[in-house]
């Protein structure tokens, strides 16, 4: 049982520590017209995103959007 438990805990550092490419993908009503490249976790990437989609949040009126994908 305590086997398991470990594992268990092992496992889900692993899955949650994983590192690979994501996408975010930045649009307006045009279209997409931006994508980067973002290597990390996934919380890691959701950050960056969220900072490159900040950039276009202070144009007034603006539909851009930054989403990871």
């Amino acid at each position: 049982m305590k086997t398991k438990l470990i594992l268990a805990i092992i496992a889900t550092c692993i899955l949650s520590s994983c590192t690979k490419e994501y996408n975010c993908v930045c649009s307006n009503p045009g279209g997409v017209f931006e994508t980067h490249v973002i290597t990390g976790t996934q919380m890691e990437a959701q950050q960056q995103c969220n900072k490159i989609s900040q950039q276009y949040a202070s144009v007034p009126m603006s539909e851009t959007y930054c989403e990871l994908k």
